[in-house]
């Protein structure tokens, strides 16, 4: 800030960095719910998990680097291509994998083109549907702040007209409370999202839990309710 110095510090707030911030919260939160909580079983979240592990592995091996642009490249690159040849001999070796309608399962692993979605929900019928990230946003926290927060963090996060317009229109200018309220709120519901999911997934965690003061306890518990109910 221009009135910071030696003696007196001042702070900022810098919108743009809170919002691609809590953009990034989201998507974790997303992923990690509907890897883990979305599976009806272990074996569908064994195999939500090892999808999304190839997909990951598959994203690494597109990055350009040659066996020769450092000492340990080539071993690097092997043992990569090991571990991804392994991962696809147990995801194809589920129970799960085994049991699901393959023109379904195409929609999601499509090993001939090395296409892999692992954000996809699956209906009481066996129908899957493929989704994208805004989509998985959608299912995971429900409401409409979110939904609309995650696309309003988009644009700061993209080299977006709107994200200059705004910056624009706030530089220079002390942040009002209208914009640094909403985005603390949603930040606090969606901690007690992942804080109800770790305990039913947890024992440990629900143990944890448990230890708190009643009125805590009761506002996360509410808030999860609420907006998994919405």
């Amino acid at each position: 800030m221009k009135k910071s110095g030696e003696k007196v510090k001042m702070t900022g707030y810098d919108l743009f960095t809170v919002n691609s911030t809590f953009r990034t919260m989201m998507e974790n939160y997303a992923t990690f719910n509907n890897i883990f909580i979305e599976s009806k079983t272990l074996e569908e979240q064994r195999f939500r998990f090892l999808l999304w592990k190839i997909d990951g592995l598959f994203d690494k091996q597109k990055m350009d680097i040659g066996e020769f642009d450092f000492e340990s490249a080539k071993e690097i690159l092997e043992k990569d291509k090991i571990v991804l040849r392994n991962t696809i001999r147990e995801f194809e070796g589920l129970p799960f994998y085994r049991s699901l309608d393959q023109k379904q399962l195409y929609k999601i692993y499509k090993a001939d083109k090395e296409k892999y979605n692992w954000r996809f929900t699956i209906g009481e019928s066996g129908i899957i549907t493929p989704l994208k990230i805004s989509d998985l946003i959608k299912h995971s926290c429900k409401t409409r702040a979110f939904i609309n927060t995650y696309r309003y963090t988009s644009i700061h996060t993209h080299t977006n007209y709107l994200a200059i317009e705004h910056f624009k229109q706030t530089r220079g200018v002390p942040i009002s409370k209208e914009y640094t309220n909403p985005i603390s709120k949603l930040a606090i519901y969606l901690t007690c999202l992942i804080i109800c999911d770790m305990c039913f997934l947890d024992e440990n965690a629900r143990s944890e839990f448990e230890v708190l003061p009643d009125e805590v306890k009761e506002y996360i518990e509410g808030i999860n309710s609420v907006i998994k109910m919405s």
